[in-house]
């Protein structure tokens, strides 16, 4: 391989920029364990206020803020719902069984998006899951597994809606949700209207080194404090971390619609190519799902292109996924997509 890397794997390579990580030499630090970090507790304030909750909680990843959040609501025995191709179903599970003794219990997609009728026909009738009762739903936005599709304001409204007909907490994992909020022109607030906690990641496109965050009231994040200490979550001069995610909240949020156009134009240069199937179409945030039409030459595309100086995600045969970041420019990005259009698809398995 010679010349230049364009790493589309995933958003979770995006490296801080200088101006962030001068960013920390600038800001107070103190143990954020006994809530004396100024800049951890500027950074809560800021992410509560933003999605209209009473506080927030800085963690380091964004499985620990999920899973922070079903030990918080849940006791042992409870089933989780959660969208069949969610974080918390396909990488998740494990952990919510062994930290918090409960069951995920899958619901089918249409495009992304939980189908509330079984939703509403699993919590009027829990005795037909797994035995226990319904303790915590969780829906994702934007949704990964699907391509980066945007779960709407609307349908979240509808799934809070039926969740406090039922009287179950609503968890949002909104790992990425920066980009579907800018994308849909939607007002964090109104998308902390619609469930009981969420949580969104510092990292990926906004751009800093690690960090999630984790939003709720006051007594949810009470609880979640304790949940933390019991996963030894606990952080000392957490402000480091807590100085980037502001300059991330300041700077790069507005900017993610650059990431999302770059994926669409990735995205139309694969379609024009007649060699691949989009598989999130149209693309919506800053992610490419992607197939060869071909699919038995889909085996080795991925160490055809790593040869070319282009990194992309081999997800499950027959998919591909490349995600942009902050990163990428635009020539980049176009150029990557001329490189992935022109690959042989030669079958080298």
């Amino acid at each position: 391989m010679s010349g230049p890397i364009i790493d589309l794997r995933s958003d979770t390579v995006t490296l801080p920029s200088r101006e962030m990580l001068a960013a920390i030499s600038s800001f107070p630090l103190g143990d954020s364990l006994r809530d004396e970090d100024p800049t951890v507790n500027d950074l809560q304030e800021r992410s509560a206020s933003m999605f209209n909750k009473e506080e927030a909680l800085l963690l380091i990843s964004g499985t620990m803020t999920n899973q922070v959040a079903v030990n918080s609501w849940c006791r042992r025995g409870s089933i989780v719902i959660a969208m069949e191709s969610s974080h918390i179903a396909r990488k998740e599970s494990v952990s919510v069984s062994a930290i918090s003794g409960c069951s995920v219990y899958p619901i089918e997609e249409e495009r992304g998006l939980l189908k509330t009728e079984e939703l509403r026909a699993c919590l009027e009738n829990p005795e037909n899951l797994l035995g226990g009762t319904v303790g915590l739903v969780t829906i994702e936005n934007s949704v990964n597994a699907a391509g980066g599709l945007i779960y709407p304001l609307v349908k979240m409204r509808e799934v809070h809606e039926i969740c406090r007909e039922f009287g179950v907490p609503l968890h949002i994992d909104g790992s990425r949700i920066f980009n579907s909020l800018v994308e849909e022109g939607t007002d964090p607030g109104d998308a902390g209207d619609c469930c009981d906690s969420l949580t969104y990641c510092l990292s990926k496109g906004l751009g800093a080194p690690l960090g999630s965050v984790l939003i709720g009231s006051t007594d949810f994040i009470s609880r979640a404090k304790e949940s933390r200490n019991l996963l030894g979550g606990g952080m000392r001069q957490a402000g480091v971390i807590a100085a980037c995610g502001i300059y991330a909240l300041e700077n790069n949020i507005e900017r993610l619609r650059d990431d999302n156009e770059n994926a669409r134009l990735l995205g139309e240069a694969l379609r024009e190519s007649g060699k691949f199937q989009l598989l999130s179409d149209p693309v919506q945030t800053n992610m490419v799902l992607f197939s060869l039409i071909d699919p038995v030459k889909t085996g080795k595309l991925q160490e055809e292109l790593d040869e070319r100086g282009v990194l992309i995600d081999y997800r499950r045969d027959p998919v591909l996924r490349a995600v942009t970041n902050m990163n990428h420019s635009r020539v980049e990005v176009e150029e990557a997509g001329r490189i992935i259009s022109s690959t042989s698809g030669r079958l080298i398995r």
